[in-house]
């Protein structure tokens, strides 16, 4: 599979999981909120994987660990950033 259609795939599926838990978290718990980003990556993270084992052949799964590289980053910063504001709003209480 090409890495331009993988990417937009997977960009499309990351949405539809993003707008999900929006709609899932404004009804119940808006501190949950700030974590959206990093169950997004994690998502994410798995579609390439699973991509990677079942559909890649060749060099496609060099692709696919590079991508899955930089969504954990991203799944890093956005937890360190929950975290963080998670912090801030409990020392204001």
């Amino acid at each position: 599979m090409d890495i331009r259609i993988a990417l937009l795939i997977g960009i499309f599926l990351m949405g539809i999981v993003f707008i999900f838990f929006i709609q899932l978290f404004k009804r119940k718990s808006t501190k949950l909120l700030k974590f959206i980003p990093a169950i997004v990556s994690a998502f994410g993270m798995a579609i390439f994987y699973l991509k990677m084992l079942f559909v890649s052949q060749g060099y496609d799964a060099i692709y696919d660990v590079l991508v899955i590289i930089i969504l954990s980053v991203l799944l890093s910063l956005s937890l360190i950033g929950a975290i963080i504001l998670q912090i801030v709003e409990y020392k204001k209480a």
